[in-house]
């Protein structure tokens, strides 16, 4: 005796998603490696800074890896989703942490969909040297091997003015 259409239809769903659900966890790029460490400015950790490795050598690993730094100051990079990790090779790397006062709020900003076309008031204040934050300036180089580096340390010095910057003068 046959088995029923219906048996067929099952086991082809039961099949179909069982593949499907074997690469649910694995990496959307292939050859990624682990990236993480500690950032510390005039030997602090920094919390809350946005760390981002740009690749020397755009043709061979053209992604670049992001990170935010705990209050223990340690980071965790990722490509494309959290703790991916990121391509070996060379990299630029560019630290920022900064503070946003005034202004119209992140919500209404954020809902708006970038159409705010009110007063923008805001100002920005460098929390660390502004030039870490770019990659001509920041001095930073991280050589990643092929297995990761899992102890990257960013150690910064130097010295902040604490002035309040208009980011209207930013967009100039």
């Amino acid at each position: 005796m046959k088995p029923p259409i219906v048996f067929h239809v099952l086991t082809t769903s039961l099949l179909l998603s069982v593949g499907l659900c074997a690469g649910c966890h694995s990496k959307r790029l292939d050859g990624l490696v682990p990236g993480a460490g500690t950032l510390t400015f005039n030997g602090d950790p920094v919390e809350n800074a946005t760390i981002i490795f740009v690749p020397k050598n755009r043709t061979a690993n053209g992604r670049s890896a992001t990170g935010m730094t705990n209050p223990q100051g340690k980071f965790t990079l990722m490509t494309l989703d959290p703790g991916d990790g990121l391509a070996p090779g060379d990299y630029h790397v560019t630290v920022t942490k900064v503070k946003t006062e005034g202004g119209p709020s992140e919500q209404l900003l954020l809902e708006s969909f970038g159409t705010y076309a009110g007063p923008d008031d805001r100002t920005i204040t460098y929390l660390i040297p502004e030039h870490y934050g770019k990659i001509g300036e920041s001095g930073l180089e991280v050589s990643i091997p092929p297995k990761g580096n899992k102890e990257i340390l960013l150690d910064l010095t130097g010295a902040v003015t604490g002035q309040a910057i208009p980011v209207q003068n930013l967009r100039k």
